[in-house]
């Protein structure tokens, strides 16, 4: 996600920037709080516990009903914007898409050390992999959300508290899916330069949208953010109006280009591919 400058010298550097094809994928470092660097560190030590914790309180797999299973993931610690996101997103999918039992999250924010597994790469492989033994590969699909910072170079933005908690790049998020033995899925993205994802996860049992094209910034994640742009065009807007993956995603999208020329932004040019086998499933559940 990129903060757009307000003041001139700001919008002159932000205009040199994009010409010179760099941006503000994230703010800068913010420096590390040592009293919040122990809880992490402590928080470390009990994750899987944690994930343990949240895995047990899944209702079992229903046999002979196709499941909606969803996992929300906020990898960017350093603001509430993304938390909010995946838990406002986690209660629209328990309410209005029947994931109730089937959900959980991976946060990194210091007010959820001790009631979400932290969003890191270990995490996500281990909770995908849980779901995938869960859920019917054959008939049953997850929603995967996942919102951030985000790199042209390094894919999708790990931090808390200052720190980098490693990077995700798009071929490892797709031999995380790959390992997890998932077939059908729908995987958002909400980041800068999502549009890398696309490739590497498109295929023909696979619903991928991504907040902005490769090459391009999202917007919406100031520190006091309620939703990034693209967040609250898909989910807080065009979701529970449609209550179809595919149709929310073109509204949302011209919702988020009417708001970008709005506020002098560049397009962040959000991106679609849908595979025919995932497009029918999702036809089944009313999605």
């Amino acid at each position: 996600m990129l903060a757009f400058p307000r003041n001139r010298l700001a919008l002159l550097a932000f205009a040199f920037a994009l010409a010179a094809g760099l941006a503000f994928a994230e703010p800068a470092p913010k420096p590390a709080d040592p009293a919040l660097e122990q809880q992490v560190k402590a928080a470390l030590t009990r994750q899987p516990q944690l994930l343990q914790e949240a895995l047990t309180a899944f209702a079992p797999q229903r046999a002979g009903t196709r499941d909606l299973y969803f996992v929300g993931f906020a990898g960017y610690g350093d603001q509430d914007v993304f938390r909010k996101e995946v838990e406002r997103v986690r209660e629209l999918f328990d309410q209005d898409f029947g994931t109730r039992g089937h959900s959980l999250v991976l946060v990194n924010s210091a007010a959820t050390l001790d009631r979400y597994p932290l969003a890191t790469l270990q995490n996500l492989k281990a909770a995908l992999a849980a779901v995938g033994r869960r859920l019917d590969p054959k008939k049953d699909v997850l929603f995967l959300f996942l919102t951030s910072h985000g790199d042209p170079r390094t894919g999708f933005a790990l931090r808390l508290n200052g720190q980098e908690l490693g990077d995700i790049a798009p071929r490892q998020l797709a031999a995380a899916l790959s390992a997890s033995g998932i077939k059908n899925r729908v995987v958002l993205i909400s980041s800068c330069y999502s549009g890398q994802f696309v490739p590497p996860l498109a295929n023909d049992d696979s619903l991928v949208i991504t907040a902005s094209a490769a090459n391009r910034a999202s917007f919406g994640c100031t520190t006091d953010a309620e939703w990034t742009y693209f967040g609250r065009g898909y989910f807080a807007d065009a979701l529970p109006k449609r209550k179809n993956f595919i149709a929310a995603f073109y509204d949302a999208q011209s919702r988020v280009a009417w708001r970008e020329v709005w506020d002098q932004m560049p397009p962040s040019d959000p991106q679609i591919s849908i595979g025919a086998h995932i497009e029918r499933i999702l036809k089944e559940l009313g999605y």
